[in-house]
């Protein structure tokens, strides 16, 4: 997963949906399914989610596994790699399909599409 476009996802997700952006990630981690195994853990930082969007993962994160710790800093979440990277293909995905998102968000949708 490329950093900027990552970057670039989740400010565009924020400007897209605000306040919603909860009830979008909430659907997103109702339809996630855990493979077996772990897989490392990994942060999202404010600089690349924004402070509304880390907010908003961290709430719908707590309220699917309640029981999970996040992280214990204000600066970013901890998950691991998988859901992170269905967190991001999903919302890259949404805005892509409902024809909401820049050029260069459809060519980095193609481009995982077609593996390159």
């Amino acid at each position: 997963m490329d950093s900027d476009a990552e970057k670039q996802v989740w400010t565009h997700a924020w400007e897209l949906y605000g306040d919603s952006l909860g009830t979008v990630l909430r659907e997103a981690l109702a339809d996630y399914k855990r493979a077996a195994g772990f897989d490392d853990l990994t942060r999202v930082y404010e600089s690349t989610a924004g402070r509304g969007a880390l907010l908003s993962l961290k709430r719908e994160l707590s309220l699917r596994w309640p029981r999970n710790n996040f992280g214990q800093s204000d600066s970013c979440v901890e998950l691991r790699s998988r859901l992170r990277s269905y967190l991001y293909e999903y919302l890259l995905r949404r805005i892509v399909l409902e024809r909401k998102g820049a050029l260069v968000l459809r060519d980095v949708l193609f481009a995982g599409d077609l593996g390159l």
